[in-house]
């Protein structure tokens, strides 16, 4: 019987060496986890900041344009009026002539 008892203490001696083998790798495994999920979500953060900078950028640039352009817009119809005032009877009086109300 003594070899019985021999191999039954080796088979739980190897059931515990793999049990604790198990236990050792998961909490290994879940560490490495960790780790790499720290690695990604500081990446993201990284990535989330640059996009968001260069929005802003962008943003300005956009507002800037937009500035530009409404000074450009606001100083052609102003033209456009004074324009219109300087020649305003030169044309009514081009439109009675090619209508033909000429008195």
């Amino acid at each position: 019987m003594d070899i019985f008892d021999w191999v039954q203490d080796i088979e739980e001696t190897y059931k515990f060496l793999i049990e604790k083998a198990k236990e050792e790798n998961l909490a290994d495994i879940q560490k490495f986890k960790a780790q790499e999920e720290k690695l990604i979500d500081f990446k993201i953060k990284k990535k989330r900041n640059f996009v968001d900078s260069n929005l802003k950028l962008l943003l300005e640039e956009v507002n800037n344009g937009m500035e530009k352009l409404t000074v450009f817009y606001n100083q052609s119809i102003e033209n456009i009026q004074v324009k219109y005032e300087e020649n305003r009877l030169k044309i009514i009086n081009s439109i009675i002539k090619q209508l033909g109300f000429e008195f």
